[in-house]
């Protein structure tokens, strides 16, 4: 090779070098040159196990086609600095749709994404959605909603400008969360009305679902077809799916409070272990029907079995939150264990410039239920049963839909609740607020046997409870009749 080649040839090798080092740029294996498919629906993003590493992705067709993920890290400005990756899933059919179903089990902490869903074989994608993986450090904040419970486009489109809001509110919030009642009747329709209203909301961050009993009760796996959740033990999902994950320094439980009558025993020991082995800081538990409240379902013999059922348990877990819906009212506990509310130090700090009243290190749990983000609302029941409204910071109902933030810093958590004047401009405005100073570590219990989570083998445990409790119900509402 002579000198003159060989300059070339070096010459070649440095651009080439150079093309390599460089970001990646925006071309077309991004996808910039796809015409998004209009059958491609029900897009959304879900935690799936690990928050700093993985994603589960679903969406829906009507025809059958392939189930693929396409996705590359993006900057701030959202310019592709990684090549495209492809991921594939599986998909079933279930009343008229073929669900689609992928977990991305590789990403980066910490990092955006831009993503579509679709068929690689057949050039058909989806819109372009993107969202952030947990960077893993003990900041971060969230949204919670609750009850949409629409059975028009009109009001999902109502209920979509409340969590709008919370985004304007708190823009830099990693993932919502909805406790429950997403539709009311369960129709497809409703499905493509809720998912076509909150569609931007869905596409470009991070869902935290929880299923209520208008989202599938009794309705044979309506929840677990719409979102793609990592299930847990002895979870069959008929008629919600039940998990749990770390965000940050908090451990988050999300129950299926459909699995009734009473709670099954499988979910409720897969419960105490998920809990009892989590050494985070913050615990938090999530589900649709709550515990407390003073909305009108709150003597209903459901709730009462839940609250005798699982309510002594749940106090021995050392959480911190709970937080529900079911009753589309606002209500906010004490910090309660017992039914008695629990006697807690406050001091007075600075937070982000605002002066904010910190319990510290509270005994008890506080109740909280973020009221309806649609237009179905319930006012206070007056007759709740007693220890409810003595327990209670707030019961009330404001006449306005609403949403609440979560911010957690380190050792404060900060919680505040909004109201939405949807019908009026979307003016929010600041209605309760709450934080906690939590200075004692996290800890898991030292030698934990798991409890059995078998369907199988619990299912004369299950049926001697449903009749245990029921009794139990029926003559405490016995009790209460007569006391009137």
């Amino acid at each position: 090779m002579n000198k003159k080649t060989g300059f070339k040839l070096l010459s070649l090798l440095l651009v080439l070098s150079l093309l390599f080092s460089m970001p990646f740029a925006a071309s077309a294996n991004t996808g910039d040159e796809i015409v998004p498919d209009g059958s491609i629906t029900r897009v959304n993003v879900t935690i799936y196990g690990d928050s700093k590493t993985s994603r589960g992705f679903s969406w829906a067709t009507k025809k059958n086609s392939g189930s693929d993920v396409m996705l590359y890290a993006i900057d701030a400005e959202g310019n592709p600095i990684s090549e495209v990756k492809y991921y594939s899933g599986k998909s079933n059919s279930f009343m008229g749709y073929i669900y689609h179903k992928v977990v991305a089990a590789d990403l980066e902490p910490g990092t955006m994404y831009a993503y579509r869903v679709g068929d690689k074989a057949a050039g058909k994608w989806s819109d372009l959605g993107t969202f952030k993986t947990d960077d893993g450090d003990d900041k971060f904040s969230f949204i919670t909603i609750a009850d949409v419970q629409a059975s028009s486009e009109k009001n999902f489109q109502f209920a979509s400008k409340v969590l709008e809001a919370g985004y304007r509110t708190l823009p830099e919030a990693e993932f919502f969360m909805s406790a429950g009642d997403f539709v009311n009747d369960c129709t497809n329709e409703e499905w493509e009305w809720l998912f076509k209203s909150f569609k931007n909301i869905f596409m470009n961050t991070t869902a935290v679902p929880i299923a209520g009993n208008h989202d599938g009760n009794l309705k044979w796996h309506w929840f677990e077809n719409q979102f793609n959740l990592k299930k847990g033990a002895g979870c069959d999902g008929i008629t919600g799916v039940y998990y749990s994950f770390d965000y940050g320094n908090a451990h988050i439980t999300v129950l299926n409070s459909n699995d009734m009558y009473p709670m099954s025993e499988q979910q409720v020991n897969w419960l105490q272990n998920d809990i009892n082995k989590s050494d985070a800081k913050w615990k938090i538990l999530v589900m649709h029907r709550p515990f407390y409240s003073a909305g009108k379902n709150v003597n209903k013999p459901d709730t009462m079995i839940m609250r005798d059922r699982l309510l002594p348990i749940v106090e021995k877990l050392n959480i911190d939150l709970i937080i529900a819906g079911h009753d589309h009212m606002y209500y906010r506990s004490k910090s309660v264990k017992n039914g008695k509310v629990v006697p807690t130090e406050t001091i007075t700090e600075v937070y982000k410039g605002v002066e904010t009243v910190f319990e510290v290190n509270p005994a008890g749990v506080t109740h909280i239920l973020p009221n309806t983000a649609g237009t179905k609302r319930y006012s206070v029941n007056q007759k709740a049963v007693s220890p409810i409204l003595d327990i209670a910071a707030v019961a009330s109902q404001p006449g306005l839909s609403m949403f609440s933030t979560f911010e957690i810093d380190g050792d404060r958590l900060v919680y505040k609740a909004y109201t939405v004047d949807v019908d009026n401009g979307g003016t929010v405005e600041l209605y309760d607020q709450y934080a906690i100073l939590k200075t004692v570590p996290g800890s898991a219990v030292e030698g934990w046997e798991d409890l059995d989570t078998n369907p199988s083998n619990n299912l004369f445990k299950n049926i001697a409870n449903f009749f245990k409790h029921f009794t139990q119900v029926i003559f405490s509402y016995l009790k209460m009749l007569a006391s009137r």
